[in-house]
């Protein structure tokens, strides 16, 4: 065996696992689920971003107790409160709030307040799919109750609740 040979191969490996993780990203980005699916499985890490991607992909194909459980795993991951102050202005964070535009992949690099709203906002979709109205409203509640689309799978719950 080579002197330092083992050092060598992790760096490769993590090196190959970023490549991975960006052809993982321009694929959802791209549409393409499957692809995503192939390259972020075959990541061995289990970080926010990574776990977030694959839950996109498990919510993209239908499986949405699965993605809930990827999302939970990453959520306890999080040091920060996603109602953390936001530095975007005004303008911007109130068309976030009415944007049903939230289902993108999750950068590496993003900030921790935006990985946390990006695991609360489809999170509440999965709990709405998976019936499962507590959670629903505590992320809700979380985010302050801002998020139309957060407020339209409650009303649309309720109105299933109710028989209409």
């Amino acid at each position: 065996m080579l002197l330092g040979s083992g050092t060598a191969a992790q760096s490769v490996a993590k090196h190959d696992e970023l490549k991975l993780y960006e052809a993982a990203v321009r694929y959802i980005i791209a549409g393409e689920i499957s692809y995503a699916a192939e390259c972020l499985w075959r990541i061995t890490r289990r970080d926010i971003h990574i776990l977030y991607n694959r839950a996109l992909c498990y919510f993209a194909a239908g499986n949405f107790r699965e993605c809930f459980n990827l999302l939970t795993e990453a959520e306890a991951m999080l040091s920060q409160d996603p109602a953390t102050q936001r530095c975007a202005p005004d303008t911007v964070l109130q068309w976030e709030y009415r944007s049903d535009f939230h289902l993108s992949p999750m950068m590496e690099d993003a900030p921790e307040c935006i990985k946390a709203l990006q695991i609360l906002r489809m999170k509440a979709e999965c709990s709405a799919k998976l019936g499962l109205d507590s959670e629903l409203n505590d992320i809700n509640a979380a985010l302050n109750c801002r998020y139309r689309h957060i407020n339209n799978l409650i009303g649309r719950n309720e109105d299933e609740d109710h028989g209409n």
